[in-house]
């Protein structure tokens, strides 16, 4: 598995995570914890992926392009792109995303945030995730906007 198809893969991880939490935000009103719980294992998974993707670029030496999706229409592929310098970011996307998410599940659950409902948040930080990775590896300018703009 490449650099590329990791990278991928964590993608979709994200996404499924953002749509399990939302469900279970639904669901399972006034439970913090939980949510954070599953975000957590979610984009711990997401960003180990991550991590051996730019680590296995900064030693390898692999530097991966590869269009995964065209709009001929506009004359826009969505292609993804890992050098040194991404592969640097996506560390630190990685290594934070983590950190951030487990920091998460202790600061949710202070009485104040406890009564709110969790839906805008878990799931919205996931999909942030995914958005900063879109714009760290994409070599698009229509892909590099969706994904800022995300």
């Amino acid at each position: 598995m490449g650099p590329i198809e990791l990278i991928v893969s964590a993608v979709v991880i994200l996404l499924v995570g953002s749509g399990v939490t939302f469900f279970t935000a639904l669901y399972k009103k006034n439970q913090p914890e939980l949510l954070g719980i599953i975000s957590t294992i979610f984009v711990g998974i997401s960003g180990v992926f991550i991590i051996i993707s730019s680590l296995m670029v900064f030693i390898g030496g692999v530097s991966s392009r590869e269009a995964l999706y065209m709009v001929p229409a506009i004359g826009a592929s969505f292609l993804v792109y890992v050098d040194n310098l991404s592969a640097i970011f996506l560390f630190l996307i990685g290594l934070i995303s983590i950190l951030s998410t487990f920091y998460s599940v202790k600061f949710m659950s202070i009485p104040y945030y406890k009564n709110m409902n969790m839906i805008g948040f878990y799931p919205i930080l996931l999909l942030f995730y995914v958005s900063i990775i879109i714009v760290v590896t994409v070599n698009d300018m229509f892909f590099f906007f969706l994904g800022w703009e995300f």
